[in-house]
Formats: C-alpha cells, structure tokens, sequence
C-alpha cells in the first residue's frame, strides 16, 4: 500500500482504509462501487477467506469484460480458482519489490522515478540525497523531517576514503558508507 501511494495512486485497503467506527461491509461496497481496477493478492489465506471470496465476485461480476481492470497478484503456490486461471498474473512469489510498479504499469525506471517525483512534490515532501547513503525524507528511526537532517561526510586519511551520510539531529540516528571517488 505504501509503494503504491509513493507512486501516485490512492488504494483502498480495509485495513487501512476503514476508520474506526466504519461500517465494514458498506465501506468495502462503496469502495469496489468507485474503484477503476480492483487488485486480488492470492494466496492460500485468501482462498479461504468468506471476504476475500465475497469481494471478489463482485470485483469479477463488474470488471470481467475489462481483463485489464482486474489484477491478480499471485502471493503464493495456491491454485486459482477456475474463473482466474485464464488471466495473466503478477508473480510475486520470490520477489515483492516490483508488485505496486507493475500494478500501476510502471515498466521502466524513468516512469517509476517520475512518479514518486511526482507524489513527493504534490505531498510537498523535500527529498534529500547523500553519496554513501543515498534518497532521504527524514529519519526512519523517530519520523523527523528532512530539515531535522544533516549530512556528514569524513575522510580517512590512512586508507584514502571517503565516507558520508546523513543523522538525524534529534534522535541522534545515522547512516552511510564509503563513496568511490
């Protein structure tokens, strides 16, 4: 869910996406009634779960003539069910990292890059890059922004390197590594 809100879209996952106090069932209903692509991860937890099954008859009842609006996302070695097993999947059964670009038909580098460029700069998120460490936000460690940020560098004089990286300046974290020059 994360990755695909870096990248731009607004997912509704009902974790998540119901607050405290919502209406499950009628919040799930009002969310497959507005969606433009439904997404089923599949796994051996969903093909027995009463939810899962509910929602994605429904999901299949209004998007089986758009193929492309209906996504699978196969999680695990658990067979689909035979409506499904036509369709084209995602294969997230090794490797994870790729499912929300490939979800949002994000195929290259450049059109990922462009859209948490983009996303940042709408959320108004400054974005920070440190040789030896890398893109930065804020802390990972106590949530501080980029301007509680500060980049270090150092040199060993004895080995010839060079080493920088960024601290937080509340909680004292920090990060780096050596940078070729």
């Amino acid at each position: 869910m994360a990755e695909l809100l870096l990248m731009g879209a607004d997912p509704f996952y009902d974790e998540v996406s119901i607050t405290n106090g919502g209406v499950i069932p009628s919040d799930i209903e009002k969310a497959l009634e507005t969606t433009d692509t439904f997404v089923l991860f599949w796994s051996k937890d969903a093909a027995v779960a009463d939810w899962v099954t509910s929602e994605r008859d429904v999901a299949w009842g209004m998007f089986h003539n758009q193929p492309h609006r209906f996504l699978v996302v196969i999680l695990d070695d658990t067979a689909l069910p035979p409506t499904l097993k036509f369709k084209k999947w995602i294969d997230a059964r090794k490797d994870r990292s790729l499912v929300a670009s490939e979800i949002l038909g994000l195929n290259s580098d450049a059109k990922l890059i462009m859209a948490v460029q983009k996303t940042f700069e709408s959320w108004g998120i400054d974005v920070g890059y440190v040789p030896g460490y890398g893109a930065y936000v804020g802390c990972p460690e106590c949530g501080a922004g980029i301007r509680d940020m500060e980049q270090w560098s150092q040199v060993d004089y004895s080995r010839d390197d060079l080493y920088a990286g960024v601290r937080c300046k509340r909680c004292k974290w920090e990060d780096g590594g050596e940078v070729p020059f």
